[in-house]
């Protein structure tokens, strides 16, 4: 039976282990280790059994959440475990939790470290672990770096208004003055003619009347036909004719309204060809009132510098996870010849569908990274008295075969400097560092669950008329093929049919479709032609598949 005493010891080491050990700070890989030893008189033996199974635990589950699930169980790894926990080091473990129950020690304890460090540590041992896929799939990387100034919208380099006001009018009336002119000279002309049968009727009855008459018709036609009005000019002749005798005014009076009804027509169509051409005048009002501001900030830099300091930095964080890195000054000058390109342009036009499909088969690139990084000079840091600089960093890497993407990310630092280069070289490795690592992991990530799960792909059969046998064997087949999961057929047809499956095997997946379908006459002239993730078998060969493309 245990003493009331050792309970008490016990718990006295566990403090004194607790205030030895770092204190806590954050990384990228944390996992827990659980030990346990049985409880004797020799306590320190104890502690330390028990401790030391707690980190070689530790350390397998952090092996597993960096390179995949099933690695501690490796037999590599349990045969170098203790070299490894080593190489750890002390400073890697943290809050310590110990218990004492049913006569057993039992603490747990905590690993932080850094993800890269880790993975350095299973390299240098030999355990090369995932590297060869990682470095198997390489990665074509371009970036462009812009050094320049911030925007400051508060402090134009210069201001230019510009303000213009016009007002006036005008009117064009020429040719309607004309045109009236005609047209009253033609109804003065037809009232005249059409009332020569009226004023010969009226000088039988009288002489005075006749003269009057024949006067009158003429004020009154002329009245008619858009001068100013009847009663106007009625008015203006009444004065000039009132010592005529009163005969001679009704005989007058009857002629003119005889020559009024005869002339009607006329004068209308007069007045109608006035009024069609009024329609024709133009006349303009305007107030037209102009303005612009034109507004000068601080110049920027229009393209990518041709230094490049976050590009160099990230390919050696890169290189430091182990992820191959394939420079891409050769390649870019063999597509795009002396032409200057920028990223920009390039991601924005045609040419970037046929780059990649260049870096895929010419630098046999299975991922391209694009990316780009703007430097600001921000002048004198206030508190230092030296060059300031701020910038930004973004990257996007996907697949050349799928366009899958696999690793994007956009980190921002700052930094302080001797000199405004010495700022941004100090600046382009922090950006580099941090937007590496970030990377990095993920990339390492996809490639460790394609390990675990498979990638997909697209198989197809072709050739010939495809029986409804032919795919049903095809089909089956596959299900016989080792590291072939998650089969789903996804087109039939007499022509062509096609599943998507996952494939973890270690054989090229054509190779072990075929060897899965040997058996089979009905397959014995089955060619392949495999593009990326797209596995094409053709019944009578691909010969004509290929010519077809």
């Amino acid at each position: 039976m245990i003493s009331d005493k050792k309970p008490v010891r016990l718990a006295g080491v566990a403090f004194a282990l607790t205030m030895a050990m770092p204190i806590a700070y954050a990384m990228d890989i944390e996992a827990r280790g659980v030990g346990s030893a049985t409880i004797t008189d020799d306590l320190a033996s104890v502690r330390t059994s028990a401790l030391r199974q707690a980190k070689r635990n530790a350390v397998l589950a952090a092996l597993d959440k960096v390179v995949g699930a099933g690695t501690s169980k490796n037999p590599d790894v349990q045969a170098k475990l203790d070299d490894l926990v080593v190489q750890v080091g002390e400073e890697a473990f943290f809050s310590p939790a110990p218990s004492a129950v049913d006569g057993q020690y039992r603490i747990s304890i905590t690993l932080r470290m850094d993800d890269k460090e880790l993975r350095t540590q299973i390299s240098d041992l030999g355990l090369a672990l995932n590297t060869t896929a990682t470095r198997s799939q390489p990665i074509l990387v371009m970036m462009d770096e812009f050094f320049t100034t911030p925007t400051n919208l508060r402090a134009p380099l210069e201001e230019l208004t510009e303000f213009r006001h016009e007002e006036g009018s005008s009117y064009n009336d020429k040719e309607a003055s004309s045109s009236s002119r005609k047209a009253a000279y033609a109804a003065s002309n037809n009232s005249a003619y059409a009332s020569k049968e009226q004023a010969a009727y009226a000088v039988k009855e009288s002489a005075a009347g006749r003269v009057s008459a024949a006067r009158d018709t003429q004020v009154v036609g002329a009245a008619r036909d858009g001068y100013g009005g009847e009663a106007a000019v009625a008015g203006r002749d009444s004065g000039r004719y009132d010592a005529a005798s009163a005969s001679s005014r009704q005989a007058a009076g009857a002629a003119s309204r005889q020559v009024a009804a005869a002339s009607s027509s006329n004068v209308a169509s007069a007045s109608s060809s006035q009024q069609a051409y009024a329609r024709d005048v133009s006349a303009e009002d305007h107030n037209n009132t102009y303005f612009r501001k034109l507004v000068k900030y601080q110049p920027q830099n229009t393209g990518p510098d041709k230094k490049n300091y976050t590009y160099n930095e990230l390919k050696g964080q890169l290189n430091d996870l182990d992820i191959k890195v394939i420079d891409n000054a050769l390649f870019k000058s063999k597509y795009f010849g002396n032409r200057a390109i920028t990223l920009d342009q390039l991601e924005n036009g045609a040419d970037l569908a046929k780059y990649t499909e260049f870096a895929r088969q010419e630098a046999t690139a299975d991922y391209l990274m694009i990316g780009s990084s703007v430097i600001y000079d921000v002048g004198v840091d206030r508190n230092s008295g030296q060059p300031a600089c701020t910038g930004v960093a973004s990257t996007k890497t996907f697949s050349t075969k799928t366009g899958e993407d696999i690793g994007s990310a956009t980190q921002s630092e700052a930094a302080i400097g001797i000199s405004s280069d010495d700022c941004r070289a100090k600046l382009a490795g922090k950006l580099a560092a941090s937007l590496g690592n970030q990377v990095g992991k993920r990339i390492q990530d996809f490639v460790k669950r394609r390990t675990m799960y498979g990638a997909e792909y697209v198989i197809r059969l072709t050739g010939g008329a495809l029986t409804l046998m032919n795919r049903t064997a095809f089909n089956q087949a596959l299900k016989n093929v080792p590291g072939l999961d998650k089969a789903t057929q996804r087109q039939a047809g007499t022509d062509k049919f096609e599943v998507v499956a996952t494939y973890r095997g270690t054989d090229p997946l054509d190779q072990a479709v075929a060897m899965a379908l040997g058996s089979n006459p009905m397959f014995a002239g089955l060619d392949s032609m495999v593009d990326g993730n797209i596995v094409t078998l053709c019944m009578n060969g691909c010969a004509k598949v290929k010519a077809a493309r």
